[in-house]
């Protein structure tokens, strides 16, 4: 080995190693961002939002074309995104936005093409960029160690300028952005627009990154303003939860809770929930662990006969989500085997007071799997200032489950 070539290799190793300690661009990284200076630079006092709609992943493979499961066709995605105008070129996880920062906008079982719809957005505060990556990090989950499903690029060019005011900011046109295996696909569109400096809210750091409700559930809050009455003053709702039904003994993903066919190990929790009633179940609304616990036993169909209460003190509504929340038991990890969002709607009002509260007939709300239904009843009445005792935070539940003493 000549003398030229070993100094090299001698240099390619330590630049490695250098990279692998302190995470510094690389050539390609550094290539790109001078090839960047073709778009102009952006700056000032800017919001970026994203929203993620799908992604695809028809044959339910790893990034590497592997199964992601003994079972062809599922995996068990859990998706981050992260949104970072400082290195946009630099590869995904250390040397950008560390993982641990990325937002999680999805998690499920068993599922290969999952829909997102949820919009990410990071306030940019008199700083400058000449290109966005909005950075999809897609992981299976498993029991001993995750799986990469794929990490996807999609880009916001400054050739596509902010818009001076969210009022004149519209969404782009729908855009595809392919992962490592060109079979993974993020569904996903954009908009950008300047605010002004008093709004800005950017968090420590390079790339922090808030989740804010998707498109539906802000079209469906909006849809609700027009079709019910808003309900304000003091009030108490009451939900009798009676039985759950699970004929086939099933999870969320119509996959046998157990080796036994037809048995299960339910815990049910709920929330009542008069905030937040259109978003997701879990952060987005009211987190799981403020939920109350109204059932945990063996079975599949299982009676419940629990009352849960809820007061709302000086506050209004257009509409109750009563959610719930079943998990199966398991050793390893929990299941899902459904979750329910069951409503009161404004246009039936509280009564006066308790005393003339009459209980709904008995109702049926299904799950995302169509032979999980709840059936329960509810009342709701309002109530005198000084009883009511609303607990902290957006949509707490008081705890204080009345035992079902009949119909």
């Amino acid at each position: 080995m000549d003398l030229d070539r070993a100094t090299f290799l001698i240099f390619a190793l330590l630049s490695a190693l250098i990279r692998s300690c302190f995470a510094i661009p690389g050539l390609i990284d550094l290539g790109q961002s001078l090839s960047d200076k073709k778009y102009p630079e952006v700056q000032g006092y800017f919001r970026v939002e994203a929203n993620i709609i799908q992604m695809k992943n028809p044959r339910g493979t790893t990034r590497y074309y592997m199964p992601c499961d003994l079972i062809p066709g599922y995996c068990d995605p859990r998706i981050t995104v992260a949104i970072d105008y400082e290195t946009p070129n630099n590869d995904a996880g250390k040397d950008s936005v560390p993982f641990s920062r990325y937002v999680q906008v999805f998690d499920g079982s068993r599922l290969a093409d999952v829909e997102i719809n949820k919009i990410v957005s990071k306030d940019i505060c008199g700083k400058s960029t000449r290109k966005i990556n909005v950075r999809v990090h897609a992981i299976d989950k498993d029991i001993l160690s995750d799986d990469l499903i794929d990490d996807f690029r999609c880009y916001i060019y400054t050739t596509d300028p902010p818009a001076n005011k969210e009022a004149n900011a519209s969404w782009s046109a729908e855009q595809t952005c392919e992962g490592h295996n060109g079979s993974h696909k993020i569904i996903w569109k954009y908009r950008w627009f300047f605010i002004p400096e008093a709004e800005c809210r950017e968090t420590a750091g390079s790339s922090e990154v808030v989740a804010i409700p998707g498109l539906i559930d802000l079209g469906q809050s909006l849809s609700d303003t027009a079709k019910y009455p808003k309900v304000q003053g003091y009030f108490r709702i009451e939900a009798n939860i009676i039985r759950l039904e699970n004929p086939r003994g099933t999870t969320k993903n119509w996959f046998p809770c157990d080796l036994i066919p037809g048995s299960c190990d339910p815990k049910i929790t709920a929330a009542i929930d008069y905030q937040t009633p259109n978003n997701d179940a879990g952060k987005d609304s009211v987190p799981y662990s403020r939920y109350a616990l109204i059932f945990e036993g063996k079975g599949s169909s299982v009676d419940i006969n629990k009352i849960l209460s809820k007061d709302v003190c000086g506050h209004s509504t257009r509409k109750v989500n009563v959610r719930i929340r079943a998990m199966d038991n398991d050793v390893l990890s929990d299941d899902t085997i459904d979750r329910w969002s069951c409503f009161i709607f404004t246009t039936d009002p509280p009564a006066a007071d308790e005393q003339s509260a009459k209980w709904s007939e008995e109702k049926v709300c299904s799950g995302h799997n169509g032979s999980h239904k709840i059936i329960w009843k509810y009342r709701w009445f309002f109530i005198p200032q000084d009883q009511c005792r609303e607990t902290a935070g957006s949509s707490g539940v008081i705890r204080r489950l009345i035992p079902f003493i009949g119909k």
